[in-house]
């Protein structure tokens, strides 16, 4: 188009919009003067007045159609009547307050949990990790022979030779989970770290946002220590201080120089064990590990070359992984190696639940689309003689056709205006509610990409909900609507549709109220479980006192002088400490064959197996974990007298089922050496890692006689635990004020965080499943009140010829449970196929439990019947005279 006709049409166009009245003026100008000049060139030829006039009008076609004509061949025009079909919607939404009400809070409810969810699945599972090239970023891993195959972390020896012998990566770079006592300024406190090897920041491709990160050399033997901070410990610990690069800090008793801070939102996702993980520092290989193989503790991350695919790559570490099952077949018999790419390493745990809510929330907005087309097409069938009148004075089906979209888009996009203001506040109702490991979760957040997912979810479900009412309206009998308002029989076809859609939409409530009875009824079993413990007004203080209190006396000592300053606090009732405890962010888990005496050994290779423990006493008691038979450890149990021991129930009846292990002998490995100790007592089984872990066989030594450093005290209080928290600190820095604190937590708190994940995913599926059934019960009473007012006629001839109130009270009614039972029986097929899905998140229940199909399908008929009460009601009350006259 030539620049000069382009300025033309925006003037014209912006002339048409800015001053519409004296277009429209001068258009009326223009007609009347053609119409002037066809009625006298018909009077010239002796046409009479009047009807010279009416010929010229016929061959204009009509004043009101010329305009039409006029207007839409104006440049600009389809904006024009874009903004006139708006304005119309506008007013016909305020005409009808009720539906404009109904619809856009259906809307907002549908939109507002859609997005609030895609804000959660986008930052999670939709966003790659914050790398250069994040789809060459892998993971490393070594399989499990002894379990089933699975990935599990690496031997250092198994990964040197990968790094040695791999031609498929760029960088290849060990990663070990570690942790720092910083002493200095404030309270001690245990930095969480990983120990690095060379190339762990090349792999990732990141550099330090103020400083630098780690040299070649800082990866010798011998050189001073350093140490890069992520940027959130930097702003927590040190205020954000850039004073802090060059600066030395006390980590472990030794002087580390800060060297680099990381950017913002730096998350590697590797360690599982929970912490903020603030600090990186150089792997400097000790010479022993270049011969471990075997059971590993690193993990491993690589950056894959750019000619070479994750199959080729998979292929290679394959074949290394043979070759040195050939070259140290005692430890690498079977052992494999498995490449995960660091994207579904990260979001690997919370994926399933993320998806699952994502289809829930699919069914949700489906239900309100429903909904809302069902009124819309109530609202049309209530229009049809407008519409009618409109096609007659010459409006075309296209006009009419967009104007409902039009009316749709508005609906939609008012829906979507307030589902974008609940989800500013939903956003952080789940992320308070979602695991504290969910990766990127300080991430999700209403931005312009969510902004953009809204304009396109508002887009499709306008044209999803508005379609129906506007295919209605184009098969429109004009005549019949024009001549009776409402013909016999026009409505039925539209009537139909509805009900099929209150069907579908019963059908999509059923399958989300199975899922969320299922997952209620679940997470309602797993809380009850008993853990074997009691875990209130308790707190736990996991500590590791090996380098400052080398020796088993210097040990024994610390723990019994702060034990006993913490058991004189006001408000404490009872206090011990344990190694392997409960739900610790640190699992000091020991496993150790077992023998017992005076029976004959098992064959070699099927020793049995238990999980060794050191408690001091009191410890039991502080837990309430119960006294089965014999005795606790008490203060007697100490280096100067006979070695004892406590099991668990589960060891006892695996292995003493008719008898009483009371004063039984048996031996366990213990720090390398072989433990012989007698039973003096059998206490309850506990629940190791949360409510759905099974309980172990379990060996307790006192701590008197097996002093440790790796413990975590368990302090039982009178009231809040937390109110004691700084007294309980105040009393182990009393004894060592350098003593830092590994986890801090009540056991409530504990117990809590193992079922987040469960706990989110069961309250966000129990909500869109009450919505989902707010929303069918709105869609029944939508469809049955219009289809009632529809048989006004019918249902007062039925009362004059004789009909009982109650007998038109049970034809709606029973109607409503009819339509709603054809969507419970196709919403079952659906629930019985979609259901085994969620298997996984499932504890003691079936996913094709028949009580909870059951009650819910029983639920959504009597919500169907309450639903068509209020109509049924007020169809009962008609009176028979006024309806046969009215119809």
């Amino acid at each position: 188009m030539p620049l000069e006709r382009l300025f033309y049409v925006v003037r014209v166009a912006l002339r048409a919009l800015l001053r519409r009245t004296r277009v429209e003026r001068e258009i009326d100008e223009e007609l009347r003067y053609h119409i002037a000049q066809e009625t006298e060139a018909r009077l010239s030829k002796g046409v009479p007045p009047a009807e010279a006039r009416r010929q010229a009008l016929v061959t204009l076609g009509g004043v009101e159609s010329t305009k039409a004509r006029v207007r839409e061949a104006r440049p600009g025009a389809s904006l024009e009547q874009l903004l006139q079909d708006i304005r119309y919607g506008l007013r016909m939404l305020r005409g009808n307050p009720g539906f404009a009400a109904a619809a856009v809070l259906t809307l907002t409810l549908g939109v507002g949990a859609t997005t609030t969810i895609f804000s959660v699945v986008d930052a999670v599972l939709l966003q790659p990790p914050p790398f250069p090239d994040p789809d060459r970023l892998i993971t490393l891993w070594q399989t499990d022979p002894t379990n089933g195959n699975q990935p599990a972390e690496v031997a250092p020896a198994n990964f040197l030779d990968w790094r040695e012998r791999a031609q498929s990566f760029e960088h290849m770079a060990a990663v070990e989970p570690w942790a720092f006592d910083f002493t200095g300024e404030g309270e001690p406190e245990v930095f969480f770290a990983s120990l690095v090897s060379e190339g762990f920041f090349e792999a990732l491709g990141v550099s330090a946002t103020h400083g630098r990160t780690f040299l070649p050399g800082e990866f010798r033997p011998g050189n001073q220590g350093v140490v890069v901070l992520t940027d959130g410990l930097w702003r927590r610990r040190f205020g954000g201080d850039l004073g802090i690069v060059g600066q030395a800090l006390t980590l472990d008793a030794q002087p580390y120089t800060v060297i680099g801070v990381l950017a913002p939102h730096f998350e590697l996702g590797l360690d599982s064990s929970g912490g903020e993980h603030g600090v990186f520092a150089p792997k400097v290989f000790a010479e022993h590990e270049t011969r471990t193989r075997g059971g590993g503790w690193w993990h491993a991350i690589g950056r894959i070359r750019s000619d070479v695919t994750l199959e080729q790559a998979q292929a290679e570490l394959d074949t290394i992984a043979i070759a040195l099952a050939l070259e140290h077949p005692r430890t690498n018999t079977d052992v494999g190696a498995r490449l995960v790419p660091l994207h579904t390493r990260q979001v690997g745990e919370v994926r399933p639940a993320l998806l699952l809510l994502w289809g829930a929330v699919v069914f949700v907005l489906l239900i309100a689309c429903v909904n809302v087309a069902n009124l819309m097409l109530a609202r049309c069938t209530r229009r049809e003689q407008e519409f009618a009148i409109r096609t007659a004075l010459g409006g075309g089906r296209g006009r009419l056709l967009r104007q409902l979209l039009t009316e749709s888009v508005v609906v939609a996009a008012l829906g979507g205006i307030g589902g974008v203001l609940l989800t500013a506040y939903a956003v952080d109702i789940v992320v308070a509610l979602a695991p504290a490991d969910v990766p990127r979760l300080d991430e999700i957040t209403v931005d312009a990409r969510l902004l953009g997912f809204t304009t396109l979810l508002v887009a499709v479900t306008a044209v999803g909900f508005g379609l129906a009412p506007a295919v209605q309206t184009l098969r429109q009998d004009v005549n019949g609507a024009l001549n009776q308002g409402r013909r016999a029989g026009a409505t039925v076809a539209p009537h139909r549709f509805r009900s099929v859609l209150v069907a579908a939409e019963v059908a999509l409530a059923l399958v989300l109220l199975v899922g969320a009875g299922l997952l209620v009824q679940s997470f309602a079993r797993l809380v009850n479980v008993d853990p074997g413990f009691v875990p209130q007004n308790t707190v736990a203080l996991q500590v590791f006192a090996w380098d400052r209190h080398d020796g088993g006396a210097a040990r024994a000592n610390f723990f019994r002088e702060t034990i006993r300053d913490i058991g004189a606090l006001p408000g404490v009732e009872a206090v011990g400490a344990v190694s392997s405890f409960p739900l610790g962010l640190a699992d000091v888990t020991i496993e150790s064959s077992l023998t017992i005496q005076n029976r004959p050994p098992p064959p070699p290779g099927e020793e049995p197996s238990v999980t060794v423990s050191i408690a001091t006493p009191r410890y039991f008691e502080t837990m309430r974990i119960p006294l089965k038979h014999g005795r606790w450890f008490d203060e007697r149990d100490d280096g100067e007298r006979p070695a004892v021991a406590v099991i668990n129930e589960t060891l006892a009846r695996r292995h003493w089922a008719d008898a009483d292990p009371v004063n039984e002998r048996i031996a366990v490995r213990w720090q390398g050496q072989t433990v012989e100790a007698e039973i003096v007592g059998v206490v309850g089984a506990v629940r190791p890692r949360g409510f759905d872990s099974r309980p172990r066989p379990e060996v307790f030594l006192p701590h008197g006689q097996q002093p440790f450093g790796s413990m975590t005290y368990v302090v039982r209080t009178a009231g809040e635990p937390t109110s004691t928290l700084s007294a309980i600190k105040d009393a182990v820095w009393a004894v060592d004020p350098l003593q830092t604190f590994y986890s801090v937590a009540t056991v409530e708190q504990l117990m809590r965080s193992t079922l987040a994940t469960r706990r989110l995913t069961t309250v966000l599926l129990a909500l869109f499943g009450l919505v989902a059934l707010m929303l069918a019960a709105i869609g029944i009473y939508g469809v049955i009140a219009v289809a009632t007012s529809q048989r006004t006629h019918e249902i007062g001839l039925r009362i004059a010829l004789g009909a009982q109130r109650r007998d038109i009270l049970w034809m709606v009614v029973s109607g409503a449970v009819g339509l709603a039972s054809s969507g419970v029986v196709l919403g079952l097929l659906a629930a019985l196929w979609l259901s085994r899905s969620l298997t996984s998140l499932l504890f003691e229940i079936a996913p094709t439990d028949i009580a909870t199909f059951a009650t819910v399908s029983l639920l959504l008929l009597v919500v169907a019947a309450t639903a068509a009460y209020i109509p049924a009601r007020r169809a009962t009350r008609l009176d028979p005279l006024a309806a046969i006259r009215g119809a």
